[in-house]
């Protein structure tokens, strides 16, 4: 005979059916406070996890360290055990003595999809916020980089700070930092000098894989914000310091080449206004002054000599100082670094003129970008040499990265209407959704160059018909002189082609149901802005497919105030022929009558007064449409006014 827990370790149901047959509490504890169903989770008996839920096992138990059986199953990495608990009402965010949650649990030993289950069953992202120890933060600290991925999607928050002000984003970062240079330790000065460039297979397997997951940890981590939004690429922290800073400053050079080689700001700047090439050279002036006391005059043009000639004076500028053989190793070091640096600092200021397949070709770094932050594959299409950006691609260049404009090659392609490259780009999934700095898509540059065959083409594999440019400036809206300083940004590719009168694309968008009443961020449709360009065509077009006449927009003004303004005599006809209100007051007061007397369109005057425009209307300033036309001295309005309000 065995007791119930003994029983139920061993997996004998039959037995442990006996037991509570004659009287057992199902829910009875052992010395640790592990109860039959903890048991059962421990031994992965999901036939025993089954049975005992059917007898009444709590599934909420707590153990003398508040674990309950689902935190068991989480640590024992049992997917189907996890789900069977959850589906009998088990808590999922229930703490241990720790204040750990089975989140956590899964964060910690990098369970993907038990993190997915959780998270789809109401789990909280940020369990333990309050001592900053959230599950994304054991995702960082044990180096799980999908977790991270996956809690920075679910919008796990990345700015929560530990007790010294750092972000779990700091601290991914140091923890980068920190693997680049232990991992890469191991790779000597000679193995360097012996090979232009290391390869990282040379590392044992395990310190690879740490190093590539510290890295894609940080990435994923800096590519979202709560919303999911991508933001800037090269990773700094409080001190405005980036990986590549860190790693010229430790004399790295297999970090520094694998930083660069990844797509690495070479001119990125700290918050002191350094590059990396300044931590390095500030680090040989240390070394030097350390050890060379009597020869202080010539320590500058030492270093000028390796920031100039590189590593191969390096050894007569060292005899010169008579410094150590281990002070001689520091040095050329960071002369290496520096040579290395420079040199593709030099590289970068002339980007443009690689752009051939015999330069690409032989050049050892396609990663490499520019002060502006443009790769080689934007100039490649900038110039519309398909051939190189094929060859680029073959390399591994980012298909989809982004200048300091957040550009991407094929914001590129559109703007200069390479269209077999638009089409190569977006074959080789290039994102056509991706919004540059002032927030337009590809589409909306396709929309204003008026390449109907781009635009069709981007709809057709994806583009976002709706999409608003919510991050535009207002000056992006200047497409014209007499733009309205009160129609703003936000627009999506129907707003942008009702400004540039582009027909053809309002009625393939319309066509492809594209919102005719979608608002911008000032809440102007595309109507407001069809009736202050003034096309009748476009206006007609967009009443005929259900436009809302009357819509007004953040100032409260609608499509007849912007006709009237303007002076769009047949517009305002035809808005008032199809039930536009004729008296509709804005923020302030004022009607399109009050609008055509400030603007001095007599003729507007008179049509909107022939449809009962209150010609006595009183603005917030209490002022009439005669006051504006005395005060401006618009007398043939005056006399008209006067006339018909005898």
């Amino acid at each position: 005979m065995k007791d119930i827990f003994t029983a139920v370790s061993d997996g004998d149901i039959e037995e442990v059916k006996r037991l509570l047959s004659v009287g057992f509490n199902v829910n009875v504890k052992n010395a640790s406070g592990e109860s039959l169903l903890h048991l059962a989770v421990k031994n992965d008996n999901i036939e025993m996890v089954k049975f005992l839920i059917e007898r009444g096992a709590d599934v909420n138990a707590l153990n003398i360290d508040k674990k309950t059986p689902l935190h068991y199953a989480v640590e024992k990495r049992n997917l189907e055990i996890v789900k069977i608990l959850v589906e009998n009402g088990a808590k999922v965010d229930v703490m241990d003595y720790k204040e750990e949650t089975p989140l956590h649990y899964a964060a910690e030993f990098g369970c993907i999809d038990i993190v997915k289950y959780l998270l789809e069953k109401g789990a909280d992202v940020d369990a333990g916020i309050k001592n900053y120890t959230t599950p994304l933060y054991y995702a960082i600290t044990y180096c799980k980089p999908d977790v991270v991925k996956i809690l920075v999607e679910h919008g796990a928050n990345v700015n929560v700070k530990n007790s010294r002000g750092k972000t779990l984003l700091d601290i991914a970062i140091e923890e980068m930092i920190c693997d680049i240079i232990k991992v890469t330790r191991p790779i000597t000065v000679g193995d360097i000098i012996e090979e232009e460039y290391v390869n990282l297979k040379r590392l044992d397997e395990k310190n690879r894989e740490k190093l590539i997951s510290s890295i894609r940890i940080v990435g994923y981590m800096y590519a979202y914000n709560r919303k999911g939004k991508l933001i800037k690429q090269d990773v700094k922290d409080s001190e405005g310091k980036t990986p590549l800073h860190y790693a010229a400053e430790k004399g790295n050079l297999n970090a520094v080449k694998y930083l660069v080689e990844n797509g690495a700001d070479i001119f990125a700047e700290s918050n002191e206004g350094k590059n990396a090439i300044d931590y390095a050279i500030e680090k040989v002036r240390d070394l030097v002054r350390k050890m060379v006391y009597k020869v202080i005059g010539k320590i500058e043009d030492c270093i000028n000599d390796l920031i100039v000639y590189g590593e191969s004076d390096v050894c007569d500028c060292i005899d010169l100082l008579k410094i150590s053989d281990n002070r001689k190793k520091m040095i050329g070091k960071y002369a290496k670094v520096i040579t290395y640096l420079y040199d593709n600092m030099t590289i970068a200021d002339k980007l443009e003129e690689y752009i051939s397949v015999e330069a690409i070709r032989n050049l050892p770094n396609v990663f490499i970008r520019d002060k502006n932050n443009k790769t080689l594959l934007h100039y490649a299409v900038e110039k519309g040499n398909l051939d190189v950006v094929k060859l680029l691609l073959e390399k591994g260049a980012d298909i989809n990265a982004r200048d300091n404009n957040e550009k991407t090659p094929l914001h590129y392609a559109v703007i200069n209407n390479r269209v077999e490259i638009v089409k190569y780009l977006v074959k080789h999934k290039a994102n056509v959704n991706v919004m540059s700095i002032i927030g337009k898509t590809p589409l909306h540059y396709a929309i204003e160059n008026g390449n109907m065959e781009i635009v069709k083409y981007l709809v057709e594999h994806g583009a976002d018909i709706n999409a608003n440019n919510i991050n535009a400036t207002f000056s992006d809206i200047l497409l014209c002189d007499h733009v309205v300083a009160d129609i703003y940004c936000g627009k999506t590719p129907l707003h942008v082609a009702v400004m540039v009168g582009n027909l053809d694309a309002i009625e393939y968008l319309i066509e492809h149901k594209a919102d005719v009443n979608k608002r911008d961020k000032g809440r102007n449709t595309p109507l407001h802005y069809a009736a202050f360009y003034g096309s009748l065509r476009i206006v007609k077009y967009l009443v005929e497919h259900k436009a809302n006449v009357n819509a007004k927009n953040a100032k409260d003004k609608t499509p007849l105030h912007y006709a009237a303004e303007s002076g769009n005599l047949d517009v305002v006809v035809y808005l008032i022929e199809n039930k536009a209100e004729v008296n509709a007051k804005d923020f302030e007061g004022k009607t399109p009558l009050h609008y055509a007397v400030i603007n001095n369109h007599l003729e507007v005057v008179k049509e909107l007064v022939r449809h009962n425009a209150d010609v006595n209307a009183k603005d917030k300033d209490g002022k009439t449409p005669l006051d504006y036309a005395l005060e401006n001295n618009y007398q043939e309005i005056v006399d008209y006014l006067k006339n018909v309000t005898k």
